[in-house]
């Protein structure tokens, strides 16, 4: 069954939008690598994720636009879309992408820094009767600490004088009998 020339150019616009949709997806997930450092076991998944992804996107596009029918010229108009993707909007959609996260980056840190000032005041302000307390606490805890120990060498000391005195007392009773 012939294909007039109308069809296939639907056809090829179409894998031209399936090329550009995939070089957008994968722009995508060049912006997520940039902003946010990740262990490579997760790139390899990621990456896995992106050819998944880029397979459904083709599968489609060749179901949808020509009825599962493969034709050379689909993969030739994938490769332009992305060609032009990469030559025409790449660097553009990168930049600002990259810009608005940069942006909210910072509002973020600015909001985090307005709310959390209220409590760095506080806690600027009760630090000075807080070391004060800490350090009385450290010579109250220094001074029971040599007390104690003073009073665990008396009580040694204590022990073994009431045992030689007991030890003395018992000759003498032995002695006296």
């Amino acid at each position: 069954m012939p294909v007039s020339v109308s069809n296939q150019a639907y056809v090829f616009l179409w894998s031209i939008g399936s090329g550009i949709a995939v070089a957008f997806l994968y722009d995508l997930f060049r912006i997520r690598r940039k902003t946010v450092k990740s262990h490579d076991l997760l790139v390899y998944v990621e990456d896995i994720l992106y050819w998944i992804i880029v397979a459904v996107i083709m599968f489609l596009t060749i179901y949808i636009s020509n009825e599962g029918e493969i034709r050379g010229f689909l993969f030739i108009g994938a490769l332009i879309g992305v060609a032009l993707y990469i030559v025409l909007l790449s660097k553009i959609i990168m930049t600002a992408f990259l810009a608005v996260l940069k942006g909210l980056g910072k509002a973020i840190y600015i909001i985090y820094s307005i709310l959390i000032y209220p409590f760095k005041i506080t806690a600027g302000i009760l630090s000075y009767p807080l070391k004060y307390f800490s350090s009385l606490v450290k010579k109250v805890w220094k001074a029971i600490k040599i007390k104690t120990k003073a009073g665990l060498v008396k009580a040694a000391i204590y022990r073994k004088t009431f045992k030689n005195s007991r030890k003395k007392l018992k000759k003498k009773q032995e002695l006296m009998f």
